[in-house]
């Protein structure tokens, strides 16, 4: 800065001074008004003109986690609660000063109704593996849970005929192998919501009698 007088007498003053504008910050993944059915990779881009010091997500204004770069790009997983509901995502990158920048995005999580088909025996139930051997008369349960609505029927099919249907919990099927032949038999549950949505699993067993 350079002062003059009337005279023409001239007085400078010299400063530096370090220029250290805000970090930039930018969510990539998901996208606004995404629709997120599970775990999901936050991705953001984020740069400052000095030294960014750090990237963290908050999810609904609480700190979920720090993000870490891979090849270039901010990332983070995130696995959301089992409970269908609006989110906003936050990504808020600090530079060495403690200047901050942040980028928000509301997602709708909503899980898919999933189904699992279980053998029941003398009380406790375990996951059916595939090429089970089954004999004589046998315990079926469907395990059906949704984040957005009640479960409301599951339906049992063998080789894809109907076969048993249950209204409410526990969702079982007393299944008497005899009635059908020896060999390979496919099993299938469908569960269906209050909704109209349905999620299915299959199984194939062996019947030996």
């Amino acid at each position: 800065v350079t002062a003059f007088d009337a005279a023409g007498n001239e007085t400078e003053v010299q400063r530096e001074f370090l220029v250290d504008r805000l970090p930039a910050v930018a969510i990539l993944v998901p996208a606004p008004d995404a629709t997120i059915p599970g775990l999901v990779m936050v991705q953001a881009e984020a740069a400052d003109d000095v030294d960014l010091q750090g990237v963290a997500l908050a999810v609904d204004g609480e700190w979920y986690g720090d993000l870490a770069v891979s090849r270039g790009t901010w990332e983070i997983q995130w696995t959301p609660t089992y409970e269908k509901a609006e989110r906003v995502l936050t990504v808020t990158a600090t530079d060495g000063v403690g200047q901050e920048s942040a980028a928000s995005v509301t997602v709708l999580v909503d899980h898919p109704l999933t189904v699992a088909l279980q053998i029941c025996v003398e009380g406790i139930c375990e996951d059916l593996e595939p090429d089970t051997e089954l004999t004589a008369a046998v315990q079926l349960r469907a395990v059906a849970q949704d984040d957005g609505a009640d479960i409301a029927s599951v339906d049992f099919l063998v080789d894809g005929e109907p076969a048993h249907q249950d209204l409410e919990e526990p969702f079982d099927f007393p299944w008497d192998t005899t009635t059908v032949e020896d060999g390979a038999r496919a099993l299938e549950v469908v569960a269906s919501n209050t909704l109209d949505e349905t999620g299915s699993a299959q199984v194939t067993v062996l019947v030996n009698n």
